[in-house]
């Protein structure tokens, strides 16, 4: 017969081993999910604004983790940045067509590689992701040009220094938006 502080001891021991497998299981479904994808090319189908693309076999898009550009069409998201920051609607559209159609030159026709962070998908079930062509990671490639600001939501900091780095050297030179 156990006594009671031996079935708690035991009780322990069994939740600890549970969640390790648990936490387990969710690091190698990551690890797996990135290491297949890494390596994979996937054509992009289409652009629907600057930090937001469709790939093949994905039904829903993805969007560019660590950068945030103008929004491209009147709705209400543009409305409510312009009244929060003062700026005219019909500006914030302008630089929202011009950073798409600079996202739009880097990846029209081309095919892509994947790289995911922690979290791969955000509150509304878009895939969150770094994209890389050949050896340029895109969403980097975004903001050096100028047509991005940083926006960096933990867990997913993978290159948040990088980032702010082009970001500053972007606004210094006046590229893009920032002209």
């Amino acid at each position: 017969m156990k006594t009671p502080e031996r079935f708690k001891t035991q009780a322990a021991i069994g939740i600890i081993v549970i969640i390790g497998a648990a936490i387990f299981q969710g690091i190698s479904a990551i690890t797996r999910v990135t290491a297949q994808s890494t390596n994979t090319l996937y054509r992009v189908t289409r652009i629907v604004d600057g930090d937001t693309v469709y790939l093949e076999s994905y039904p829903k898009s993805f969007r560019l983790i660590g950068i945030d550009t103008p929004e491209s069409k009147r709705n209400a998201r543009a409305k409510s940045i312009a009244a929060r920051t003062g700026q005219d609607l019909e500006t914030i559209i302008a630089q929202g067509k011009r950073a798409s159609a600079y996202t739009k030159s880097l990846l029209e026709g081309k095919s892509v590689r994947i790289e995911w962070d922690v979290q791969p998908k955000d509150r509304y079930g878009r895939n969150l992701a770094y994209l890389w062509h050949g050896s340029k990671m895109v969403n980097l490639e975004i903001v050096r040009a100028g047509f991005a600001d940083v926006l960096t939501i933990p867990p997913n900091v993978r290159y948040v220094e990088k980032f702010v780095q082009v970001a500053r050297e972007a606004r210094e030179q006046r590229r893009g938006l920032w002209r």
